[in-house]
């Protein structure tokens, strides 16, 4: 395994949590980006599929966050390096290409993209902020050029004092810390991660994924190599010398620890979906029986105005070629004698208030989450797509049966009659041939 996979795998395993991350975001990102980013609010989304065809490496981390303080949400794609590489610009902007296309497909609108690059190479990070810079087109291109800010989190530009103090994280801070020193030598990372393990008087049991990324990238294969320079250190800051037998004792436990916090995100992920797609289908069936009514309640109305106003009918007549009680009728044709000339359809109240679905299946905590999560979104999208749905089928079922009464009672034009119940002329044309199939 290269150093870079070495580098990439720690980061991911260590600050990839969204709850970790969003802090390690707010601490460092710019002040005005910072401010407007909910850090609570990330959702990891699975990179493999946002960008088809490309290493997977090269994508690290991306989410979805609430930001500006709306419900709009955004992605974060935090593009790790270990040197300076000016392919990154590029890279990022097929990224935000893939996931705009993606959304597309989907049938959604595009998103706003925020990039980040995190970067916690030796040398100072050289290369522009802007892609517009890297490209430096001239000035009359300069407007035409595809362009975007890539803020930086350089972090062997941060002191320590102000990593311990921007982040609450001691897991947190231990991974930065040892990005940030991890070409310091062995020793100088040891010593730094020991102490500060010592003085927070956190076990130092967490310090077992540090380890591995630093045996990883310095090549030690073997725990008794790792004791030689572990213990020696440790004794010096006042710890046990025992500490890497107790982390091999103990791998066992932090495994399953690590399993368990994995289970319990899958399960999340797991209930959100499936509580969205449960909600979806709750949502839009309520959503269809409602715009059903509303498609109704609209076309009815709209042709009993139509009907009063070319004349020539009782208000008994008009009940019955229109299917509705007498009383609507009157309730239509006083609104019309009290506003002359009456052309606008009252709208429809449409309901805001979501079904609530009872869970009866005892679930884990983490799925139970993700489930009522993914009900409330599912319901709150169902219920719209249900409303306009069931609007459209509604106009159209009323329309189909007026065009039947008036072709039934004779004496309308297939023009009038497409007036009457403002629809398409071809729609009228359609019944009035299925009616002349009739005997």
């Amino acid at each position: 395994m290269s150093d870079i996979a070495f580098h990439d795998r720690f980061f991911k395993s260590t600050l990839g949590r969204p709850d970790r991350l969003g802090k390690v975001l707010k601490a460092f990102l710019p002040a005005d980006i910072s401010a407007s980013l909910e850090p609570g609010s990330l959702v990891s989304l699975a990179t493999e599929s946002v960008s088809e065809g490309l290493d997977s490496s090269l994508m690290d981390l991306a989410f979805s966050a609430n930001f500006g303080g709306q419900d709009a949400r955004i992605h974060l794609i935090v593009e790790h390096k270990s040197s300076p590489d000016p392919r990154t610009h590029f890279q990022i902007n097929r990224y935000l290409a893939e996931l705009w296309i993606r959304e597309l497909k989907e049938g959604r609108e595009p998103r706003p993209l925020l990039p980040i690059l995190f970067y916690h190479g030796v040398s100072p990070w050289s290369l522009p902020s802007r892609l517009s810079d890297l490209l430096n087109p001239p000035p009359e291109l300069l407007a035409v050029t595809p362009d975007f800010l890539l803020p930086l989190i350089d972090l062997r530009r941060v002191e320590d004092g102000e990593i311990r103090r921007r982040v609450d994280d001691v897991e947190a801070v231990l991974a930065l810390f040892s990005l940030k020193h991890i070409f310091d030598g062995l020793e100088t990372l040891v010593r730094l991660l020991l102490r500060e393990v010592w003085e927070r008087k956190a076990p130092h049991v967490i310090l077992k994924p540090e380890m591995n990324y630093m045996a990883g990238v310095y090549g030690i294969i073997d725990s008794k190599e790792m004791k030689r320079i572990v213990d020696p250190i440790a004794k010096e800051v006042g710890m046990a010398q025992d500490i890497v037998d107790t982390w091999l004792d103990e791998s066992l436990q932090l495994g399953l620890q690590q399993g368990l916090e994995k289970g319990l995100q899958q399960g999340l992920e797991k209930g959100l979906q499936q509580g969205l797609e449960k909600g979806l289908q709750q949502g839009l069936e309520k959503g269809l029986q409602q715009g059903l009514q509303q498609g109704i309640q609209k076309i009815q109305i709209q042709t009993i105005e139509r009907l009063l106003a070319r004349g020539g009918f009782s208000l008994e007549e008009i009940a019955s070629l229109v299917n509705v009680d007498l009383s609507r009728v009157r309730e239509v044709a006083e609104k019309i004698t009290m506003v002359p000339d009456c052309t606008t359809l009252p709208t429809a109240n449409r309901s805001s208030e979501m079904a609530k679905d009872i869970v009866d299946t005892w679930l884990d905590e983490s799925f139970q989450q993700g489930l009522q999560q993914g009900l409330e979104k599912g319901l709150q999208q169902g219920l719209q797509q249900g409303l306009e749905k069931g609007l459209q089928q509604g106009i159209q079922t009323i329309q189909i049966q007026t065009i039947e009464r008036l072709l039934a009672r004779g004496g309308f034009s297939l023009e009038e009659i497409a007036f009457l119940v403002d629809g398409e002329i071809s729609l009228v044309r359609e019944v009035s041939a299925l009616w002349d199939k009739i005997p």
